[in-house]
Parts: structure tokens; C-alpha cells; sequence
């Protein structure tokens, strides 16, 4: 009966449901971040808040502006409450979805791996934060310069004049730096769950069998980060380049875009490769074991054979167990060649969208 057992135990563990609901993007707050504290944790509140900002600073710029045909005129101004509002739930969604994706990998390893949850904390807590600023300052700068430029007093967003720059144009500013700040906070996310991953990797096990990480595949958290953050920047791309043609922005404006797409690719390829190599060690281990279980078994299916047509329930036994391994080695290796395929495909299929606009850039005149 051992060969029924590994069929039940080993073979064929409870399938798994791909589709599951839990892989949904949300907006639900999973973990506080440092000043995301003060906004709502539920999706909608925290939607109208993220819109409500802009909104505000809108008015306040509308308030503010001398010439107040000129600034509803302002493509720029138009576009900021959506952008703005864009930028704060991208941020989230991140933060949302590698923090819980995260988690669920740790419950898969070692009890040790979960004091790995404090380096969250320094992700999303002030360190990231100053981190991500210190990031944001001269892209920040960059604009500054664009600011007081002429390219800028030739466009129809300037409210002021080359030598004197109005206040609604630094109010305009302010919002461009808070959205660098948002967009380098994901990269701070990006970076810093990736290092995690890997360390969690490294230095913790999976603690159930092989057969049952490579099936259930308990490695897919990991990978699932980047999978969703594939997703989240597909629609993120979409809006920067609305913004991009609508403001007849520079190629400078696609760079926090761009580094984004890069950073979610090597949020997602080191990480894999550290667990395709811990895996490899355990796949390794085990397929000796199950060789060492063949030819034992054969050696005892070639003993118990006596020559006869017949066969006792013995040798039988010994029979199957030899092909039984034969196929459990077969499956574990075509699990384990599998491994992170599904994901990284998502991943480049959802990346064509930012190298689209690469080649568009490239490709536009002027």
C-alpha cells in the first residue's frame, strides 16, 4: 500500500485555484505606511481624498492666478487633478500589493522568516519615505530649471514672464515634486521588496515538501509582486501618456516611467533567480533519493521474480513503486522547469506598453 499512500500524500496534492480572488488588485490598506496613515484605508474614501487634493490646490491656483483665462486655458492645470489623483493610487496599489503578496510568501517559510517583516517598516515607514525624497530631489530640481526657462514661458502654461515667475507657476511645481515623490516612493517599494524577497529566500526554507511548493506553488507570492505590478504600470503607462500628449510634454517627463518599468523588472528577475537556485538544491536532493528508490526498487521486483506468467501481490507492489517514482521524478522536474514562466510572461506582455512608448518618442518628429 505505500504506493497508494505517495499517490495521496505525495502525487496529487489538493489542487489549487489560480484565479483566486485574493490576487485582485485593491486599494484596501494592508499595512500603514509612513503618512499614509492620514489618508482613509478603505478603496473609495481614499479615492476621493487622493482626488480632493488636486482639487483643492486647483482652486487655491485658480484663486491665486492674475490673468484667470490664461490659467483655465493652461493644459497643464487641466490635466493635474487627474494626474495628481493618478499618482496617489499607483502608489498605493503598489504598496498594497507587494505588501500583501510579501506576507503570504512568508507564511510558506521557516517561522523564523517572519522577522523579516520588519524590514516592511523601514520600507514604508520614514526611511523609504526620506529615501524616496532624497531620490525625487533632482528630478525636482530638473523642473525647477524647466520652471524658469523659456521653453516653459513659450508654452501656454506660464503664468508668469521669463524674469518673473507668478506664483500659480510655483504652485504648479509644488505639484510636479509631490508627484515625483510619489513616483520614486514606488521605486523605494520596488527596490526594497526585492532585497527582502531575496534575504527571506536565502535564509529561510519552505517547510513543506518539495513536491508540495513545486505543485501549490508556495513560491508565487513572490513572483506575484512583480506579476501585479506588471499590471499596475500597463494602466499607469496609458495615463502618462495621455498626460505626456496633452501637455506636449519632453522626453524628461517619461522618466519616471521609464525607470519604473526598469525597476519592476529587477524587482522581479533576481528574486526569481534566487529561488529557481534554492529550489534547484532541493530538486536536486530529492530526485537522488528517488533514483536511490528505483533501483532499489527494481532490484527487488528482479528478486521476487521468479520466471512465472504470475506475479505475487509483492512483486506487483515493487512494480508500480518503480513507476511511480519514474513519474514523480518526471513531474517534479516539469514543475520545477516551469517555475515563474506564467509570471514572466505577464510581466513582458504588460512591459511592451512603457517600450511602446520609447519607440513612439523615437519615432516622433521634433
Amino acid at each position: 500500500m505505500s504506493f497508494l499512500g505517495s499517490i495521496r500524500d505525495g502525487l496529487l496534492p489538493p489542487s489549487r485555484d489560480d484565479d483566486d480572488v485574493t490576487d485582485r488588485l485593491t486599494l484596501q490598506r494592508v499595512h500603514t505606511a509612513w503618512l499614509d496613515g492620514l489618508l482613509p484605508g478603505k478603496p473609495k474614501p481614499y479615492v476621493a481624498v487622493a482626488l480632493a487634493i488636486p482639487i483643492a490646490v486647483w482652486i487655491f491656483g485658480f484663486l491665486l492666478a492674475a490673468d484667470r483665462d490664461r490659467f483655465l486655458r493652461s493644459h497643464d492645470w487641466q490635466a493635474q487633478p487627474f494626474f495628481f489623483t493618478v499618482h496617489l493610487v499607483v502608489l498605493r496599489l503598489f504598496v498594497t500589493a507587494y505588501t500583501k503578496h510579501f506576507l503570504d510568501g512568508l507564511a510558506f517559510l521557516e517561522s523564523g522568516a517572519q522577522g523579516v517583516r520588519k524590514g516592511i517598516r523601514r520600507i514604508l515607514g520614514f526611511q523609504g519615505f526620506a529615501t524616496a525624497v532624497v531620490l525625487a530631489v533632482p528630478l525636482i530640481y530638473l523642473d525647477l530649471v524647466y520652471l524658469t526657462g523659456p521653453e516653459f514661458f513659450e508654452s501656454n502654461d506660464a503664468q508668469g514672464t521669463l524674469h518673473h515667475v507668478a506664483a500659480t507657476d510655483y504652485l504648479l511645481a509644488a505639484l510636479w515634486s509631490a508627484e515625483w515623490v510619489a513616483t520614486t516612493s514606488v521605486w523605494v517599494v520596488l527596490g526594497g521588496f526585492a532585497i527582502l524577497t531575496i534575504q527571506a529566500v536565502e535564509r529561510y526554507k519552505f517547510t513543506a515538501p518539495l513536491e508540495t511548493v513545486l505543485h501549490e506553488r508556495h513560491y508565487r507570492p513572490f513572483l506575484r509582486m512583480s506579476a501585479q505590478g506588471a499590471s499596475i504600470l500597463f494602466g499607469y503607462t496609458a495615463a502618462y501618456a495621455l498626460y505626456v500628449w496633452y501637455t506636449k510634454g519632453a522626453t524628461s517627463d517619461y522618466i519616471g516611467l521609464w525607470v519604473t518599468a526598469g525597476l519592476l523588472i529587477f524587482s522581479f528577475v533576481p528574486p526569481w533567480m534566487r529561488l529557481k537556485t534554492r529550489l534547484a538544491r532541493m530538486v536536486r536532493d530529492t530526485s537522488h533519493d528517488m533514483q536511490v528508490h528505483v533501483i532499489a526498487a527494481r532490484e527487488l521486483a528482479t528478486t521476487l521474480d521468479d520466471g512465472k506468467p504470475t506475479y505475487t501481490l509483492d512483486e506487483i507492489g515493487a512494480r508500480v513503486d518503480v513507476a511511480l517514482a519514474m513519474l514523480r521524478l518526471d513531474h517534479l522536474e516539469h514543475l520545477y522547469r516551469d517555475l515563474g514562466r506564467s509570471e514572466g510572461q505577464a510581466i513582458l506582455l504588460r512591459l511592451l506598453a512603457p517600450v511602446a512608448t520609447i519607440v513612439a518618442r523615437l519615432l516622433r518628429p521634433g
